[in-house]
């Protein structure tokens, strides 16, 4: 390409923090990030449960209910039933994991249809009243937990790993299965990512080639291994903790009791305040440079990491019963329809003042600060309920999906760019097509991740 000559489709790429951006005529690209400017619809727990169970209704993923009008004998034969072996008691993990990479996938499909937040391939902005309040909600929810909940998954059992390992090896193994990954998308599965959104989007004949895209370093970045590159970090703070703690962690012979009510208050007073005020110097959608880490999240996640590790040392899982899994969701439900309204339009957001939410010593950042970690953690321990007494056991389909989740994880922008651009012409209302193609995203998004893990050597990293 000449010296200043624009590069096709008038691509305009920076290094910034590791991100790039790009612009189209008609469409934007934007910084790879795990971030909406706004923070599930809790409605989609049940509507994707209820897909599974009719596609894998062979399977021991569901426990039936039992037959009997009594609700009080209702949990007390499911908490019995999930008094099983631990081996059995993982599955509910695992199903858990499933849950949330799905909504990981859903959350950036949503923003290609108008909701809040950075993407690669926008179609526009939100068409009605309804479109905006429904994406809006759906985001702010799934930021306030979603990525919480598979950090706490993710240090859940790292006690055991490294009990059995040593230090030396457990970090070799931590660093093969999360380090090859995050530099493979950082040097090349990133840069193609963005390629094929360039490839879709311009309106130019004269293309560039991938080739080109490499050897200039465009589209180079954590995207979404920004999470893995937190679980390293962590890795190396946990493997420093117990060389100087010497005496080892074990878990506990009887499994203690989930934390008091007024305990787990205090705790998420505590955090929502700790995040308000991270958000006074680094307010929501600001990026640390080249780490590509958004700290306004920060507290959240590193009590979560912090809170896994605890929980699988006292067994508090092990105690956590259906009963208080259906308690905190419906909790959770009914504090969103409540103070979600309450707090936005109060606060300006109705009306397009959305500054003060993000960050700054203003009283909606610290509202919502306290509102996000509120929904998060009862969300997080509804969630653990609900699935560890109704969803505990897995068949082939989801015990493929279940193995799937990390690769899911990395390639999922692919899969996405590739049914949005496919159904572009589709005149639905954005609403409607975003819930008319998450299912098929899901789909070739798991089929995909499966596919991958075929290769040779990639289920012993992926």
């Amino acid at each position: 390409m000449a010296p200043g000559r624009e590069p096709a489709g008038k691509l305009f790429l920076t290094q910034f923090t590791g991100n790039f951006r790009c612009r189209v005529p008609g469409y934007e690209f934007a910084k790879l990030s795990e971030n909406a400017d706004f923070g599930p619809g809790c409605f989609l727990l049940f509507f994707t449960l209820s897909i599974l169970r009719r596609i894998d209704a062979a399977s021991h993923l569901f426990h039936r209910l039992p037959d009997t009008a009594d609700g009080m004998a209702v949990f007390e034969k499911f908490e019995t039933m999930t008094t099983t072996t631990r081996e059995n008691r993982l599955f509910y993990i695992d199903n858990l994991r499933i849950f949330c990479i799905a909504l990981v996938v859903l959350h950036h499909l949503s923003i290609t249809y108008g909701a809040s937040g950075d993407w690669m391939y926008v179609e526009g902005k939100p068409d009605s009243l309804l479109a905006q309040v429904s994406l809006i909600l759906f985001t702010a929810t799934n930021q306030a937990f979603f990525m919480g909940l598979l950090f706490f998954v993710s240090t859940l059992f790292i006690t055991t790993s490294y009990n059995r390992k040593g230090p030396g090896m457990f970090l070799r193994d931590r660093l093969i299965r999360l380090g090859i990954p995050t530099l493979a998308y950082y040097f090349l599965l990133g840069p193609f990512t963005a390629y094929i959104g360039y490839w879709f989007t311009s309106e130019d004949t004269d293309l560039l080639s991938f080739g080109h895209f490499l050897n200039e370093g465009w589209g180079r970045g954590f995207g979404p291994m920004w999470f893995v590159e937190t679980l390293i970090l962590f890795t190396f703070v946990y493997v420093l903790f117990r060389i100087l703690k010497k005496s080892g962690l074990k878990r506990s012979e009887v499994a203690e009791s989930m934390p008091e009510i007024w305990k787990i208050a205090v705790f998420v007073i505590c955090l929502g305040l700790c995040t308000g005020i991270v958000r006074t110097w680094y307010p929501v959608d600001r990026w640390l440079p080249h780490l590509h880490l958004q700290l306004a999240h920060f507290p959240q996640y590193i009590a979560m990491m912090i809170a896994g590790v605890v929980a699988w040392q006292r067994g508090w899982l092990d105690s956590l019963s259906l009963r208080q899994g259906i308690g905190w969701f419906g909790f959770a439900n009914l504090f969103i329809l409540i103070f979600f309204p309450l707090l936005f339009i109060g606060g300006g957001a109705a009306s397009g003042v959305q500054e003060p939410f993000m960050g700054g010593w203003h009283w909606q950042n610290f509202g919502y600060s306290l509102y996000e970690q509120i929904v998060g953690i009862s969300l997080m321990l509804g969630l653990l309920g609900l699935f560890r007494g109704l969803f505990n056991g897995q068949g082939k389909l989801i015990k493929a999906m279940s193995d799937s989740t990390y690769t899911v994880y990395i390639i999922h922008a692919i899969p996405i760019l590739i049914v949005s651009w496919s159904f572009r012409d589709w005149q639905f209302p954005l609403l409607a097509k975003f819930a008319v193609l998450s299912l098929p995203t899901l789909m070739v998004s798991f089929l995909l991740g499966w596919l991958i893990r075929k290769l040779p050597l990639a289920s012993k990293v992926i």
